[in-house]
């Protein structure tokens, strides 16, 4: 990896992308290739998806890496080998375009606290410590145990660490994600005026479908932004309505069960399934 490399795709980046210049800093403090997956899938030329490979031909891993593209980093849920190329995409490095949007979207600031939904390669987290520190605190939550995990040498590499980094058990997982499918990040703001509280959706599976929200308590309207082919946004007051339509129940009455087959949310008793 080079320097140049770096400023390269901050050039790409940039020229899509509104993201302020803090944001491209933590770019250049957090190397992408640190914590690409070894092996992924990209856009091939002519179509489809191309393997590249660290060990077999790292200049091209390395090229591709420094691309605005997205990185396929597991497929059918680690259950098959990424080098077939064929399977449904479950876990993937985004593209740092999306990656710049989103943190711009977000704007966390030094001091804060915030915490991320869906660890998957590191990348987003590493970024996020970065612009929070030196007193800010990342919490970075990941609920499938089969995705790579970031190692320790590289977060030490990047000098800023996610002051906790937990990896929960099967089944587990916030209210939003767990009964839609929909990762979040929330974090807290506070300026002259107020406070201001935004919510950063995202599509857990395609990079290119996510959305944020901007709300200030006392105020009744909220700046709503989403792209994609999935609204997410349109998906999580749904999700909203329905608890409303089920008399507000608190997080007492929710359930659980998980088994070997898969998970069923249940409301009051199991055989109530959602």
């Amino acid at each position: 990896m080079t320097a140049d490399q770096v400023e390269a795709l901050i050039r790409q980046v940039s020229a899509v992308s509104p993201a302020g210049e803090r944001v491209y800093d933590a770019f250049r403090a957090v190397p992408r290739h640190l914590f690409a997956p070894p092996v992924g899938l990209v856009d091939a030329d002519g179509g489809g998806k191309r393997v590249i490979d660290r060990d077999a031909d790292p200049q091209d891993w390395l090229r591709a890496v420094y691309l605005d593209t997205a990185i396929v980093a597991q497929l059918d849920d680690g259950a098959t080998d990424i080098r077939t190329a064929e399977g449904d995409f479950t876990s993937s490095a985004s593209a740092p375009g999306t990656v710049a949007d989103l943190l711009e979207w977000l704007s966390p600031e030094p001091g804060q606290r915030v915490l991320e939904v869906g660890t998957g390669t590191g990348w987003t987290a590493a970024l996020l410590s970065h612009l929070v520190s030196p007193a800010g605190a990342v919490t970075s939550i990941e609920v499938d145990r089969t995705a790579r995990r970031p190692e320790d040498k590289h977060w030490s590499e990047t000098d800023v660490v996610p002051r906790t980094l937990a990896y929960a058990p099967a089944g587990a997982g916030l209210a939003i994600s767990a009964l839609t499918g929909v990762g979040s990040v929330y974090a807290d703001d506070r300026d002259e005026d107020g406070e201001v509280f935004r919510l950063w959706l995202s599509d857990p599976v395609d990079p290119h479908s996510w959305g944020t929200v901007e709300w200030r308590p006392g105020e009744t309207g909220h700046e709503v932004y989403q792209v994609g082919d999935r609204p997410l946004w349109d998906e999580v007051t749904d999700a909203f309505f329905r608890w409303v339509s089920w008399g507000e129940p608190g997080p007492g009455r929710f359930g659980m069960t998980v088994t070997p087959d898969g998970q069923r949310v249940w409301l009051d008793t199991p055989d109530h399934v959602l």
